[in-house]
């Protein structure tokens, strides 16, 4: 995993984005605060992201089928 400091923005997001996180998938797109470590920087698939403000981890992800 690899965490990522507050100057670098993912462009593809879509596979960790998630609707029913807003808190989580906000600080995926760059909008809030907390810390976020992808398994890959191009093509993140799978993250774990801190909130600040909730105070706790989530993971996040899809599943690619290969």
């Amino acid at each position: 995993m690899k965490k990522l400091d507050c100057s670098q923005k993912l462009n593809k997001y879509e596979n960790i984005f998630n609707i029913n996180s807003p808190s989580f998938s906000g600080i995926v797109a760059g909008e809030c605060k907390g810390d976020l470590w992808v398994d890959d920087i191009d093509i993140p698939t799978i993250s774990i992201v801190y909130s600040y403000p909730v105070g706790s981890f989530t993971f996040l992800g899809s599943i690619i089928n290969v």
